[in-house]
């Protein structure tokens, strides 16, 4: 009988796969079966362990915000600076920066003098004063108004242009507060000017109870207690008005007159009796030049631009027959 086919033995290859049975028989060893298993092992550890050769390690929250910022702009809002307090209101604050004057430019003026003819009667008895820290002091009712220096000049004599000014022009107040000051149970000064929405700064430096009572008719009155010494506060008259009398209600002999301008042609006499009004930026023309002091009246003059540039002004008041408590100055 002729030999059949000769039984294909069931081979083991790679794995348990059959091999082809076609194929010579190759007998692997076991240890190398194991071995490449061992390979394919190593292989996918070092592909998990290892990073990429390009590959940036992550970086933490906090790593990542001491980066350099992006050039794109944050949607995030940038938070406020610190809350700056502000001085206490009776600190000196600085000044504000202004342009510096030309030196080259000419400021013309309108000079003059006020004097009082006569003699000043003698105050009558002084005021019974009620305040003891007022008592050092010698108080009348109105004579204090009326002072006089050298050769008989007179001083807080209000002058100003009263009228020849152009209606349409507009002149802004100065930053520069005027001041008016409590000292010795007497305002000073007596009589002062300033213009229409320039700031009027009020200090009190005596250690006495002081309420400063103005009188306006067309600026809002107001009535304020300084209790402490070397305090302060500012008040503001927006509209023109001549002029103001400022009261105390605790202290009946103290008075004092503000006059309210819508330009700045005015000038108070000195100790001396003597004013002078720069006139820049004022026309050529005809004008009315007025004085006025809050005992002994007012007077008026004509004067003409520039001619009367070139010669010193000169008013004169009477002196009064007599001087008594019950006299009230003008606060009209």
């Amino acid at each position: 009988m002729a030999p059949g086919p000769r039984p294909i033995p069931f081979l083991h290859g790679f794995g348990d796969q059959p091999m082809d049975p076609y194929r010579p028989s190759i007998s692997i060893p076991v240890f190398a079966q194991s071995g490449r298993f061992c390979l394919f092992a190593l292989f996918a550890l070092l592909s998990v362990g290892c990073p990429k050769q390009n590959e940036e390690p992550p970086t933490s929250p906090e790593a990542r915000s001491q980066e350099a910022p992006s050039s794109t702009p944050s949607s995030k809002p940038t938070e406020s600076p610190p809350l700056e307090i502000l001085p206490e209101a009776n600190t000196t604050e600085p000044e504000p920066i202004r342009p510096t004057p030309d030196p080259t430019a000419t400021v013309q003026s309108l000079i003059g003098v006020v004097t009082l003819v006569g003699a000043i009667p003698p105050p009558a008895e002084p005021l019974l004063v009620e305040d003891p820290f007022c008592e050092p002091f010698p108080v009348h009712d109105s004579v204090h108004l009326v002072q006089t220096g050298e050769g008989g000049g007179l001083a807080s004599v209000l002058v100003w242009i009263s009228a020849g000014i152009p209606t349409d022009t507009h002149y802004p107040p100065p930053f520069e507060a005027a001041q008016l000051d409590i000292q010795d149970c007497q305002y000073h000064p007596p009589v002062l000017g300033v213009m229409a929405g320039q700031p009027l700064l009020i200090q009190n430096h005596d250690a006495s109870l002081f309420q400063v009572h103005a009188r306006p008719q067309q600026n809002e009155e107001f009535n304020l207690g300084f209790v402490l010494a070397d305090t302060q506060t500012e008040r503001i008259f927006p509209n023109p008005e001549v002029w103001i009398p400022i009261t105390c209600d605790l202290h009946p002999w103290m008075r004092a007159f503000c006059a309210v301008l819508p330009h700045p042609f005015f000038d108070v006499t000195n100790a001396h009796g003597h004013f002078q009004i720069p006139i820049r930026g004022l026309p050529h023309g005809d004008y009315q030049l007025s004085v006025r002091h809050p005992v002994l009246g007012e007077h008026s003059i004509a004067i003409t631009l520039p001619d009367d540039l070139e010669h010193t002004l000169s008013f004169e008041f009477q002196a009064p027959a007599g001087t008594s408590e019950k006299e009230k100055p003008d606060t009209e």
